[in-house]
């Protein structure tokens, strides 16, 4: 769902971030690669801090997810455009939505373990 609503504001996100392009379609694939790092980290987040989770329990990763992923979200909304801050702001969204899609990937497979343990 979060993807979804994503997808329809890429341009939006695209024109902010990244440096103004005369062609449409770069600005589109500016706004998927966006969107595809962060899917891709995904799985690097489980990788490195799924070893945590076996050690510490399940609870402290879901915490520790939860709080980047909003973390993350907050320093995304207060990011300056490309108009503000040159080449650091698509480098510093960039870095934002990595990390986002690593928090993302230990928050998943943890809400399956929530929605078990209460049923």
């Amino acid at each position: 769902m979060i993807f979804l609503i994503y997808l329809y504001i890429s341009d939006i996100v695209s024109a902010a971030i990244f440096p103004a392009n005369a062609d449409p379609r770069v600005a589109k694939l500016q706004g998927m690669g966006l969107f595809v790092i962060g899917y891709l980290a995904r799985p690097i987040g489980g990788v490195l801090i799924g070893r945590y989770g076996d050690i510490k329990g399940r609870k402290p990763v879901l915490l520790l997810s939860i709080v980047v992923t909003a973390c993350s979200l907050l320093a995304m909304a207060f990011l300056p455009t490309y108009a503000q801050w040159g080449i650091f702001a698509p480098a510093l969204f960039i870095l934002l939505r990595i990390i986002q899609g690593m928090a993302y990937g230990l928050y998943v497979p943890y809400l399956g373990y929530l929605w078990q343990s209460m049923c």
